[in-house]
């Protein structure tokens, strides 16, 4: 039996995650998390620096959480949305799901910050 349902579990963990961007300092974080693909690769994965990121939104400092990771923003909307929705239901996220499959969804976020990281490399 599960306790709780997809529906429920997913704005949860975006309040969670808002609440923890609004009360963690960025510089009260570890400095390093030890990203695989920047330690062998030598290169930012597409998430490096998101978690700071978040943060430095959660406290209002637009410009550090731009140089960052310029996606956290796009991300940090989304965890909003999935948050309020959640708290307000979850119809307007049933409404775009029915619209727009979750497979495309997933294609055309995971192509934007793609895209985002490669522009970040160059």
């Amino acid at each position: 039996m599960r306790f709780l349902s997809e529906a429920k579990t997913l704005p949860l963990i975006s309040l969670g995650v808002l609440g923890a961007s609004f009360m963690i300092a960025p510089e009260a974080l570890p400095s390093r998390f030890g990203c695989w693909m920047k330690a062998f690769l030598g290169i930012p994965c597409p998430a490096c620096g998101m978690t700071h990121a978040f943060c430095a939104i959660g406290h209002g400092r637009w410009a550090e959480a731009w140089t960052l990771n310029p996606f956290s923003y796009l991300c940090f909307a989304l965890v909003l949305f999935i948050a309020v929705d959640g708290l307000l239901g979850g119809h307007l996220y049933k409404r775009v799901s029915d619209t727009i499959p979750l497979d495309r969804w997933t294609l055309i976020w995971v192509g934007a910050i793609c895209l985002g990281w490669v522009l970040r490399l160059i």
